[in-house]
């Protein structure tokens, strides 16, 4: 119930951003041509690093080729997935120090409205401690941001002396702002999980793949340089 409650795209985000699995979206498409290409395929017999003693037959270059095609094409899946159905939240930062520096760099007292909708009006109470604030604590952030109360006329408020600060606010505020994004953040963060779950897996899979012929090498190394007997 734990994990559930906390399977959060911006846990998985290692295995998605890094330049392997962005290169390896490539592979789908024409990734073939290279690894399936006979002058690169003479490269993976690795017959100087291992003495010659690699048993072809065994574990031979064409097997190497298949699974090394076959884990970055699941690698480059798993990143398609990731970059097209993350939630906006993750778009906005892969984590949440650099979704709330996006945000602060462009937001207007517009986007915290919403997030007070989001967070006040849904089914479900606060999903963090940061959803739990009073609406009058909301309303006076409001107020100094934007010049008036929610619901008052701006104009108005201007009219009558009442000016927005808005860098004032949100350092006034900063528990109150940090607070409200943390919940939207963590709320947001946890839709369309079928589609990580899916990411993750196809993830896993890839590198599965590609770890086998690494491994295959390590040992046969092993085993030819100590004069073990391999398989």
């Amino acid at each position: 119930e734990v994990y559930r409650y906390n399977f959060h795209w911006q846990d998985y985000g290692i295995l998605f951003e890094g330049v392997l699995p962005k290169l390896a979206m490539a592979i789908p498409l024409a990734g073939y041509l290279v690894l399936f290409n006979d002058g690169i395929a003479q490269y993976l017999t690795f017959d100087v690093l291992t003495s010659g003693e690699i048993d072809d037959g065994h574990f031979g270059s064409s097997a190497r080729l298949r699974l090394t095609y076959f884990g970055l094409v699941f690698l480059g899946i798993s990143a398609m997935i990731y970059f097209l159905r993350r939630p906006w939240v993750i778009k906005l930062g892969s984590n949440f120090g650099r979704y709330k520096a996006a945000i602060l760099a462009s937001a207007s007292p517009d986007y915290f409205y919403q997030a007070h909708d989001s967070i006040k009006h849904a089914d479900f109470d606060p999903w963090t401690g940061g959803g739990k604030y009073s609406k009058s604590e909301f309303e006076d952030f409001i107020e100094m941001a934007a010049g008036a109360r929610p619901g008052n006329s701006i104009k108005e408020a201007f009219d009558e002396g009442k000016a927005a600060n808005w860098i004032e606010a949100i350092t006034r505020y900063e528990p109150l702002v940090t607070g409200m994004m943390r919940e939207i953040y963590f709320r947001e963060g946890r839709k369309r999980r079928l589609a990580l779950s899916l990411a993750i897996s196809m993830s896993m899979l890839g590198y599965s793949l590609l770890a086998i012929p690494s491994a295959e090498l390590f040992f046969r190394v092993i085993a030819t340089t100590f004069g073990l007997s391999f398989g």
